[in-house]
Parts: C-alpha cells; sequence; structure tokens
C-alpha cells in the first residue's frame, strides 16, 4: 500500500516517482526491437540434373536454406504446382507416368520463408520416358527339366531384352539357384554345381530405371543308375526320357526291341526299335516343346526265363505324361497333351554287353482293366511325332 502524508515534498513528489518509474518502462529499448525478415531463402534443384532422362516416379532433391527457417517448398512443372513440403527432408516425389514419352519439361523449385519472402530456383530441363519393364525369359534350363548331375555341361542361358534400349548390360541380367544369388551374371553363365534334388532356379533382368522382369524354372538334379540290373536299366530309360535326351534312351532299347499298342497282340505289327527312337528323337528335337513330364510308380521286377535266356518284367503303374509345345516358339501354334492314369508292362533282357540289361518290349496297358486312362496313349503320343 502506498502511503501519502504532508512530508516536505508531498504527494506530488511520488507521483513524479512514479510517472517518470512508467515513462522508463515505456521508453523504446533499441536492443529489443525485432528487425523485420526482408532477406529470401536460397534456394536450387540437386537432382535430377539438367538434360537428364527420367521415368516412373521421379524424387526431386532440393538444397534449400534460410537464416531464420524454411517453411515449405513446392515443385512447379511447366509453371503448375506438383507438390510441397514443409519439413526436411527436402525431397518431392514427382510422378511422370501420365505424360507423353520423349517430351521435355521445366522445373522450378518455390521455397518460402516463416515472412513469407519466396525465392525461385533457377529452371530445370528434363525428358521423360515412358518407360517399360524389361522382358526376360529362360533358354536353359527349362521348366521341370532333369538334368544329370555328373554331365551339367550345357551353359545356362536366357533371352532379355529392354522395349526402351533394346539390350541391357550383363551386370543387369542376376541368376539365383534356390536362394543363392550366382557370381555370373550375363545372359549366358557356366553352370553351376548342383547337388541331387529339386532346385529353384530365377533370372532377373533390371532397366537403367530399376525396373525389373523376372522368370523361373523348377529342376531336378539326378544321378544315372548303372543297368546292371533290370530295375536300374528302366529307371535309366525313363530318367532319360525325363532329362531329354533320346541318345541314352534310345541305347538302353534292345535291337530287336518292340513296342505293342494297347489292346494289340504280339503278333499284330509293333513299333521297331528304330521307329521307337526316331519319334523319340523328333519330341525332343521340336523347337517348340517348353514342357515334358513323365511319371509313374515302378513295381518290384519278376525274374523269369525264356528259351534259355534270363529275363524281367517290370510294370508301370499310374504313368502320365504331359506334353506342350508354346505357340511363341512356333508358327504352328500351341498345343499340350496329357496322358494319365495309363501303364505299362516292360520286358528287359540281358545286353550284348556282359552285366549290364536293356528294354525288350514295351506293351502299353492304356485303359487296360484296373486303370482308367485318359488322353492318348504312350503308343499313340510316338505315332503323332513319327507324323509330324
Amino acid at each position: 500500500m502506498v502511503r501519502t502524508g504532508v512530508t516536505k515534498h508531498g504527494w506530488l513528489a511520488l507521483g513524479a516517482a512514479v510517472a517518470t518509474h512508467v515513462f522508463a518502462a515505456c521508453a523504446p529499448n533499441e536492443e529489443k526491437l525485432v528487425q523485420p525478415d526482408t532477406q529470401p531463402p536460397r534456394v536450387s534443384i540437386v537432382s535430377p540434373a539438367e538434360d537428364a532422362w527420367v521415368a516412373d516416379t521421379v524424387d526431386v532433391r532440393v538444397d534449400v536454406s534460410d537464416d531464420r527457417g524454411v517453411a515449405h517448398v513446392t515443385l512447379l512443372v511447366d509453371g503448375e504446382t506438383m507438390g510441397s513440403r514443409f519439413q526436411a527432408p527436402w525431397t518431392i516425389p514427382w510422378h511422370t507416368g501420365q505424360l507423353p514419352d520423349s517430351t521435355t519439361h521445366r522445373l522450378r523449385v518455390a521455397a518460402v520463408d516463416g515472412a513469407g519472402n519466396v525465392t525461385l530456383s533457377e529452371e530445370r530441363h528434363v525428358h521423360v520416358c515412358r518407360n517399360l519393364p524389361p522382358r526376360v525369359r529362360l533358354l536353359w534350363p527349362v521348366d521341370e527339366i532333369w538334368l544329370d548331375v555328373g554331365r551339367t555341361l550345357a551353359p545356362w542361358c536366357c533371352a532379355a531384352e529392354d522395349p526402351d534400349e533394346d539390350s541391357l548390360a550383363a551386370t543387369s541380367i542376376r541368376w539365383r539357384l534356390d536362394d543363392r544369388v550366382l557370381d555370373a551374371s550375363g545372359c549366358v553363365i557356366p553352370p553351376p554345381e548342383l547337388p541331387e534334388g529339386r532346385h529353384h532356379v530365377a533370372v532377373t533382368a533390371t532397366d537403367r530405371w530399376g525396373r525389373t522382369a523376372e522368370c523361373a524354372v523348377v529342376i531336378t538334379a539326378f544321378r544315372y543308375p548303372e543297368p546292371t540290373d533290370p530295375g536300374g536299366a528302366l529307371e535309366r530309360f525313363l530318367l532319360a526320357l525325363r532329362a531329354r535326351e533320346p541318345d541314352v534312351a534310345g541305347a538302353l532299347l534292345a535291337p530287336q526291341f518292340a513296342q505293342i499298342a494297347a489292346g494289340r497282340s504280339s503278333q499284330d505289327a509293333p513299333l521297331a526299335r528304330d521307329q521307337v527312337v526316331a519319334s523319340i528323337h523328333a519330341i525332343f528335337a521340336d523347337s517348340s516343346l517348353s514342357l515334358f513330364t513323365l511319371e509313374g510308380r515302378l513295381t518290384h521286377p519278376e525274374a523269369f526265363s525264356h528259351r534259355a535266356r534270363e529275363h524281367a518284367k517290370i510294370e508301370i503303374r499310374g504313368l502320365s505324361m504331359r506334353i506342350r509345345r508354346d505357340a511363341q516358339r512356333a508358327d504352328r501354334g500351341g498345343m499340350e497333351r496329357r496322358v494319365e492314369y495309363s501303364g505299362a508292362r516292360i520286358f528287359l533282357c540281358p545286353a550284348e554287353r556282359e552285366g549290364s540289361w536293356q528294354i525288350l518290349t514295351w506293351w502299353d496297358l492304356h485303359g487296360a482293366v484296373w486303370l482308367s486312362a485318359r488322353g492318348p496313349s504312350w503308343t499313340q503320343l510316338l505315332a503323332e511325332a513319327r507324323a509330324r
């Protein structure tokens, strides 16, 4: 509480002191005055570079600074706003997918500080490419092929191209075996070592825009058994078919080999060895063949003697085959044939070379008794191959 009384100076002195204090507080303080912000930001485009070719979504990187802080930056393309950024990092995505191919565009960036000062960057010219992804196709190995571990000498190869640039650098083509990236790259690589079993092979092509394409197949690595017993000889023959090696398969057919069609008797004219070998060659020599699979269950070999000579009988049950011709690889169009739930009775005899066996007769059981076969028989497929 302010006490006033009659003093030597009276209340006027007190009022004067109070007034002096008030006026002193209201007096301007030059050190505390805030100067107006008239300094605009500094801004420039870091990337893309002048005359660069861009595609898809482009990150426009901006270098911007201000002595009191940047409020936001805005990307202008041909004078139209394409996006803004209100905090670092100062990168604005620009989507070019709807722009015409091989067109040139003007890029500028506007930077604004907190006081509303605006700076426009220098103009930058870029060219838009309507980029398409590359294309890649595996030529070898093909899908569902069986490869002999001891004879995987053929190089692995693919066909890869970029619709926008026609060619791809070798380093842009990468191969994977299962979960492992192979050291080799390019359209042709040496065959890697394959442990026995099923494997996933993939090749990926990447263009310079970062777009990718991939092609993948499943292969099976195996070792041929020695044909020292009837089961080994027949298994070797079936593996040779899966591996698309007609010469190996043909060598396992006895010189007097005969194939008997379903519903025919042994007295009917059978297909001779040379005809069957030629048919197998015709199937696998077809450049449009994209898939060949064969499966079946083998019964235990039954030994018997015929004309004082040892023989063996083995049956294949649940025999299934699938042959597909790719329309993209031939002018004749695509084709797929299936053999399902078929069967065969195989007779074998010792080969002329001591210690090995050969196939003497293949008797088709397509649709016989316990089987409900579908599709053409094995014999019919071979006949079609001879007719082509």
